[in-house]
Parts: structure tokens; C-alpha cells; sequence
């Protein structure tokens, strides 16, 4: 299956880098390979992580890193669309109603 990044997720892996960079430019090229093998495994396994409350998204853990990846599983597309990116510390981390 193919990978595609909304546009929210898009936007919030940029903010999420942006925060990194300015102070850790290491953990910033860190993150980013773990977003990119989580994304390649999720290619090749797409019904890793847990379910959510909202209906077809499913959510893993990019650990170490404290953010949770969102996505959907597109069969009849064969796509895998990462919808979100939260950090686990926010109050609403999990909160899927806006997805």
C-alpha cells in the first residue's frame, strides 16, 4: 500500500519539526527516521497500532518520541493516509473528533 500525508499532518509533522530544530537539530533527523520506518512499516503491516473511537483510524506511537501518528486504511485505494501528528503531553492527544 501506498502512503499520503493529509494536509493537517502535513502541517503538524512541519510544526513538530520546526519546534525540534531549534533545539535539537540531532533528535529533528532522529524523528524524522522514525516517521519515515513507522510510514514504510505501516505500507506492509497497515493494521498495526490500536483503534480508535472514530471509526476506521487506527493510531501507533512513534516511541521513543512522545507523538502519536493517526491514519486510515484506504483499501479500496490502496493507501494508508496518515491523518494527524500529536504530541502525547497535549490534553487532547487523543482526541479523534476532528479527524
Amino acid at each position: 500500500m501506498r502512503v499520503s500525508y493529509s494536509p493537517r499532518a502535513v502541517s503538524e509533522i512541519n510544526e513538530a519539526f520546526d519546534y525540534i530544530a531549534a533545539d535539537n537539530p540531532a533528535a529533528l533527523s532522529r524523528l524524522m527516521l522514525r516517521i519515515e520506518s513507522i510510514a514504510a512499516l505501516l505500507s506492509e503491516r497497515p493494521g498495526i497500532g490500536r483503534r480508535t473511537s472514530k471509526a476506521g483510524v487506527q493510531v501507533i506511537g512513534l516511541l521513543p518520541y512522545r507523538y502519536l501518528l493517526f491514519y486510515k486504511v484506504l483499501p479500496n485505494r490502496d493507501e494508508i493516509r496518515i491523518m494527524r501528528l500529536r504530541h502525547m503531553s497535549r490534553r487532547d492527544a487523543l482526541d479523534v473528533r476532528s479527524l
